[in-house]
C-alpha cells in the first residue's frame, strides 16, 4: 500500500466529517477562504476499502507564505540555533568553512561551531556521516534520496495486513530514514490500525512515537522524516498530543516558508545543527497555519500511484490530482514501490504485500525491481525520488539490496550491514549437500553415502506400515498435525497421490518370490526390509477434492515435508512433481492448489519461483494459530495423457506382436513383451461394476474379482 495507506476512506456505517478549518474563521460553509486558507465542509461516505484510492481535499497556495521565526503552533519552537545544539544532554561540536560544514568529535563532548573568513591552507573534509553518509552532509534535504518503510509500525508475524518484518528501531538501525503509517482516531485516541483496528491494531501512536524519539536522541547526526497517514480525516489538533507526550516536539523542523520547494529546504547539516532533526508531513487535514510544524505532504510532495498492483510501477504523478508539470519538477516526490495483492475480508477490501515477488520486487535490477523504477523515474523526472516506499525492506535479492539501490541514486557507496536481528519468516537449512540422481524410475538423491529413493506410497507392498513414520515426519518438522485416520484415508483413498522419501535398505534392492519378510513375492525387485521399515525422510500427502466448489476437477496438496537432516537436495520438488503427474495423468486434475503460511518464504519460493505456483487469494486466519494463508493453484492440463493415442498405440503394437509371436518362453527381458497402458477407475466412488476384470484376450468374457 502506498506510503499513505492511511488515507484511504474507511468511513464504515458513520458518516465521518471531513473538514479543514482555518485558525480564526467562525462561520461553516461549504467552501468559504479564509486568510488564504480552503475551509471544506462536508460529509464522506463509503464501503470500507483499502483498495480505493484514498482521496481528500488538497490545499494550493498561489503564493508562499513566509513564516515568522518564533511562530511554532502548538508544538516545539522553530528558532533556528546557529552555533551550538544541544540534544538531550550531549553538544554537537562543530566547526565550517566558507562552504563546508565539518563535524567531529562525538556526541558528548562540548564545542561551538566558529566561522573563518579567509581560505585554509588545507581543505577541511568532512569526517561525520550524516544519515550516514559524508557526503550528504552538505546536501539539501530535498537533493537526497531515501529509504521509506510502508506502514513502518505494522509488524505482526502470520498476519496477512503486516507491511514489515522488523520493528521501527531495526528498520532505523539499517537505514530507513522515513516512517510511513496510517492512524485512526478510537474514543478520543490515536491508534495505529491496518484498514481496521479489528484487521491489525499494533497500539497507540504515543507508544511508536516514544520508540522513535529515543532513537533520535541517540543518533544526533540522523535527519528522520514521519508521514502520518489520516485515515479518519480527523482534525490536525489531534496529532499534537502524542507528538508532545512523546518528546518528538522538541526535535520537529518547523519549515520557514509554506510551502516549501526544492530549493526552499536546509542541509542536513543545518537541520542537525538546530536540532530540529524530525521532519513531520501529514497527507489529509494539515493546517499549517495553526500547526507549521505539521506540514501538508501534497502541497510540498506528490507521489506515484498508490499501493500498485501493476508490477511495471509507472512513474507518473497521480496525488495530488491535476499537478502541472512545472510544479511536479519543484517539488519532493515519493516512488511508491510495493506491489500488492487485492484481496476482501468480510466487508474489507484489503490491499496486502505480494510477499511471493519480495525477491524481485525489492530487487536492485530486472523488470519490475526497486532499481528498474528508481532509474525510469530519474530518467523521467531528470532526477532521483526523495522517498522509495517499500514493504519489507530487508527482503530483496540481498540483504540491503533497498538501500544498495537507494546509494545508487545518491552517488554513494553502501557499506551497511543488513538487516535487523531477526526475521518474521523460518529458513531452510543449509548444512546439506548436493544431489546427484541415476535411477530412471524411483527418484534417487545420494547426499554423500545416504541413498534417498521417492517413489509412491502404494509401491510398499505393505505401504499402510509406512504411515506412522509419515506422520512423524510431519509431527517433526510442521505445526500442522494429523491423525493417524487421515493419513491412512488419504492412502486408501488416493494411494498413487502421495510419495514418500525414504532411505534405501543398506542391502539394497533384491528380486525375491515370496520368501523375505515384509515383501510380496512379485519378483519385481522391491525393497527387502527384513522385517524393518523404511526410514521415511520425507513425503507429500495429496487427494483429489472430492465435493470441489467450482466444479472442476483438481487436487490438492494436503501437506508436503522434508526431514531437516535431508533438506536442499531437491526432494520436495521432486515429491511435488510426482505427484502433480499423478494426478494429472489418473485423475486428468484440471490444476493443483495448496495453502501455505504467509511467513514461509522458504516455501514460497519453491511453489512459486520453482514450480510456477500462482497466488489466488489470501484466506484469513486460515491456520490454528491465526496466521494467514495464500492459496495458490498450478495448471495440470498440459500434463494430461491423450488416452485416445495411448490406445492406438497399443491396438497397433498388439497386432505386431500376434504377427511376430514366436514359440518359447522369454529369457530375461528377450522376447517379453511391452506392457499395455490401462486405463482403471479410482476412488471412494467406485461402485460393483468398477470391480470387474476383464479378460484381455476375450474382451466379452468377465468375472468377478473375488
Amino acid at each position: 500500500m502506498q506510503l499513505l495507506t492511511c488515507w484511504l476512506p474507511l468511513l464504515a456505517a458513520a458518516a465521518i466529517p471531513l473538514t479543514l478549518a482555518a485558525a480564526d474563521t467562525s462561520a461553516t460553509s461549504t467552501t468559504t477562504t479564509t486568510n488564504a486558507l480552503l475551509t471544506i465542509t462536508g460529509t464522506i461516505t463509503g464501503h470500507v476499502s483499502d483498495a480505493t484510492l484514498p482521496t481528500g481535499s488538497y490545499l494550493s497556495y498561489t503564493s508562499t507564505l513566509t513564516l515568522p521565526t518564533n511562530s511554532d503552533g502548538k508544538v516545539g519552537s522553530s528558532t533556528a540555533v546557529t552555533n551550538t545544539t544541544t540534544v538531550g544532554n550531549s553538544t554537537i561540536p562543530t566547526t565550517s568553512t566558507d562552504t563546508m560544514t565539518r563535524l567531529v568529535g562525538n556526541a558528548t563532548a562540548n564545542a561551538t561551531m566558529t566561522a573563518s573568513a579567509s581560505a585554509s591552507a588545507s581543505p577541511v573534509v568532512n569526517t561525520q556521516p550524516c544519515n550516514g553518509h559524508p557526503e550528504f552532509c552538505a546536501r539539501k534535504y530535498s537533493n537526497i534520496t531515501m529509504v521509506a518503510a510502508h506502514n513502518s509500525p505494522f509488524v505482526k508475524p502470520g498476519n496477512a495486513a503486516a507491511n514489515q518484518a522488523l520493528g521501527v528501531v531495526s528498520q532505523l538501525n539499517d537505514g530507513v530514514r522515513m516512517l510511513q503509517f496510517q492512524t485512526h482516531y478510537e474514543n478520543g485516541t490515536m491508534y495505529l490500525c491496518h484498514t481496521s483496528c479489528d484487521l491489525l491494531d499494533v497500539g497507540t501512536l504515543t507508544d511508536y512515537l516514544t520508540t522513535v524519539t529515543q532513537w533520535i536522541r541517540q543518533h544526533p547526526y540522523d535527519v528522520v522524516t514521519i508521514l502520518i497517514g489520516n485515515y479518519d480525516y480527523v482534525a490536525p489538533a489531534n496529532f499534537s498530543k502524542p507528538i508532545e507526550d512523546s518528546g518528538l516536539s522538541d526535535l520537529v523542523y518547523t519549515p520557514p516558508k509554506i510551502p516549501m520547494a526544492l530549493d526552499d529546504w536546509p542541509t542536513l547539516s543545518t537541520m542537525i545543527l538546530s536540532g530540529k532533526r524530525a521532519v513531520v508531513l501529514m497527507d489529509y487535514q494539515a493546517n499549517q497555519t495553526a500547526f507549521p510544524w505539521l506540514m501538508d505532504e501534497f502541497s510540498q510532495m506528490w507521489e506515484t500511484p498508490f499501493s500498485p498492483t501493476d508490477p511495471t510501477f509507472p512513474c507518473t504523478v497521480q496525488r495530488p490530482p491535476g499537478l502541472s508539470n512545472e510544479d511536479a519538477h519543484n517539488r519532493l516526490y515519493m516512488a511508491n514501490h510495493n506491489l500488492n495483492v487485492d484481496i476482501k475480508v468480510a466487508n474489507i477490501d484489503l490491499l496486502i504485500p505480494n510477499t511471493a515477488e519480495l525477491n524481485q520486487t525489492n530487487a536492485v535490477s530486472g523488470p519490475g525491481s526497486l532499481g528498474r523504477m528508481a532509474e525510469n523515474c530519474t530518467t523521467m523526472w531528470n532526477r532521483p525520488p526523495n522517498f522509495l516506499l517499500v514493504d519489507y525492506y530487508n527482503y530483496g535479492n540481498f540483504n540491503g539490496s533497498v538501500f544498495e539501490v537507494a546509494a545508487q541514486m545518491n552517488n554513494v557507496t553502501y557499506s551497511g550491514k543488513c538487516c535487523g536481528s531477526a526475521s518474521a519468516a523460518p529458513s531452510l537449512s543449509t548444512r546439506d549437500l548436493p544431489y546427484t540422481t541415476n535411477l530412471p524410475n524411483a527418484q534417487q538423491i545420494k547426499p554423500k553415502s545416504k541413498m534417498v529413493d521417492i517413489v509412491p506410497l502404494s509401491s510398499y507392498p505393505s505401504y499402510i506400515d509406512l504411515l506412522p513414520s509419515i506422520q512423524t515426519c510431519n509431527i517433526t518438522n510442521l505445526p500442522e498435525n494429523y491423525f493417524l485416520k487421515y493419513y491412512l484415508y488419504h492412502a486408501l483413498t488416493w494411494p498413487q497421490l502421495s510419495f514418500v522419501a525414504v532411505v534405501r535398505p543398506r542391502n539394497g534392492y533384491s528380486k525375491h518370490k515370496g520368501g523375505a519378510a515384509g515383501t510380496s513375492g512379485t519378483g519385481t525387485g522391491t525393497a527387502d526390509l527384513s522385517g524393518q521399515y523404511p526410514k521415511v525422510v520425507g513425503y507429500v500427502l495429496a487427494k483429489m477434492e472430492e465435493e470441489p466448489t467450482d466444479g472442476v476437477q483438481h487436487g490438492h496438496i494436503t501437506s508436503l515435508s522434508v526431514m531437516r537432516t535431508h533438506r536442499r537436495l531437491g526432494i520436495a520438488e521432486r515429491l511435488m512433481r510426482m505427484s502433480q503427474r499423478a494426478m494429472a495423468e489418473s485423475h486428468r486434475a484440471s490444476y493443483v492448489s495448496l495453502h501455505v503460511r504467509v511467513s514461509n518464504t522458504a516455501a514460497l519460493r519453491l511453489y512459486r519461483d520453482t514450480l510456477g505456483f500462482k497466488v489466488e487469494s489470501v484466506e484469513s486466519k486460515y491456520y490454528a494459530d491465526g496466521e494467514d494463508a495464500y492459496a495458490m493453484r498450478l495448471d495440470l492440463t498440459d500434463q494430461w495423457l491423450d488416452w485416445k493415442e495411448i490406445e492406438r498405440k497399443d491396438r497397433e503394437r498388439a497386432k505386431s506382436d500376434e504377427k511376430d509371436a514366436d514359440e518359447g518362453d522369454e529369457v530375461g527381458s528377450l522376447g517379453k513383451k511391452e506392457e499395455k497402458t490401462v486405463r482403471v477407475k479410482v476412488g471412494r466412488s467406485l461402485g460393483v461394476g468398477d470391480l470387474v476384470e476383464r479378460n484381455e484376450a476375450n474382451p466379452s468374457q468377465q468375472s468377478v474379482s473375488s
